[in-house]
Parts: structure tokens; sequence; C-alpha cells
């Protein structure tokens, strides 16, 4: 079975407004396979309650995307620093 991450970068918790949703949860990547995910901990932050990807790179044909870094903009909705130094945001669903 493939592991699920190789390099875990940090992120934030998510408090904005265009994915409410997510409002709570930890928002956090992995280098070496390309993805983001958010980490939703219980009530009573004890234990994780739900795992969610959010972003998963696609080998083929597109730029490679490993995320470096994780943070908030004004509004408090993620950028995703990627190796390349272009920042992502989460797309709207």
């Amino acid at each position: 079975a493939q592991a699920e991450g190789i390099c875990i970068v940090g992120g934030a918790v998510y408090h904005g407004h265009t994915h409410s949703d997510l409002n709570g949860c930890y928002i956090y990547g992995d280098w070496g396979y390309g993805k983001v995910w958010a980490l939703r901990p219980n009530e009573a932050l004890s234990a994780v309650e739900e795992i969610t990807l959010l972003v998963q790179r696609e080998d083929e044909g597109t730029e490679r995307f490993n995320p470096t870094g994780i943070f908030l903009d004004t509004e408090g909705e993620p950028l995703i620093l990627s190796h390349t130094g272009r920042l992502h945001k989460l797309k709207k669903k």
C-alpha cells in the first residue's frame, strides 16, 4: 500500500468564508505527493474526526505541484505556496 505522505507541510486553521464547510479545519499538505488535506478535530479537540483531500497533483501534462507552505490571506483564505514560487488558492465549489 502506498503511504499517505512523505514530507508534511504545516498550515493553518481555516476561518474564511469561501469554504464554510472547512471552518475550524487544519489545512496542511504533503510536499512529496503534491496533496493538500483538511483535518477536522472533534469538538473536544482530542481526536481527528475527519480528513478530507482538497488538492491532488495530476502528474500528466501539468506543472509539478509540491506545496512548501500554507498561509492565510487577509480574508482568512488559504494560500498554498508551491516549490516553483507560485501561490495557489483553493477552488470554489
